[in-house]
C-alpha cells in the first residue's frame, strides 16, 4: 500500500489581486466607468410603466379609446353585421340590399354612445 497522502484540492483557483478585472485587460478600467443619466423625463399622467400597479387598467382604457364597442362586436341582425376590423374602423356585411340597411347599421352604433363620423365605417 502505497502511503501517499491525498491532497484536496480546490474546484476553482483563488484569485489574486493581479486577476482583478482592472488587470486582465491593461488600460481597461472599471472605475472609469461613466454612470448612466437618465435621459428621458419624468412620465406624465398620460403615460405608465409596466410595474405601475395600474398599467392592467391604462392598457384597458387605451384598448376601449381604439376599440369603444368592442364588448359589443362582432354584432349582428336581420339587416347588416358589424365587426372591427382595427382601431376606429368598422366593417359592415349587408344582409339585404334595402335602403334601410345601412341607416340601421349607423342607429346601432349611435344607439350604443358612440357618434358614427368618429369611425371609418366600410359597407360591403
Amino acid at each position: 500500500m502505497s502511503s501517499a497522502k491525498k491532497t484536496e484540492q480546490q474546484p476553482f483557483p483563488s484569485i489574486s489581486p493581479s486577476h482583478k478585472p482592472d488587470n486582465l485587460y491593461p488600460g481597461f478600467s472599471t472605475t472609469n466607468i461613466p454612470s448612466i443619466k437618465e435621459t428621458t423625463s419624468t412620465p406624465s399622467s398620460s403615460t405608465t410603466e409596466q410595474g405601475d400597479p395600474s398599467y392592467p387598467q391604462f392598457l384597458r382604457e387605451r384598448f376601449l379609446q381604439r376599440y369603444p364597442l368592442y364588448l359589443k362586436t362582432p354584432y349582428e341582425d336581420e339587416n347588416f353585421y358589424i365587426r372591427y376590423t382595427g382601431p376606429l374602423k368598422f366593417e359592415v356585411k349587408m344582409k339585404t340590399s334595402t335602403a334601410s340597411a345601412q341607416p340601421a347599421a349607423l342607429n346601432w352604433i349611435q344607439s350604443n354612445g358612440i357618434d358614427p363620423s368618429t369611425h371609418e365605417i366600410i359597407f360591403k
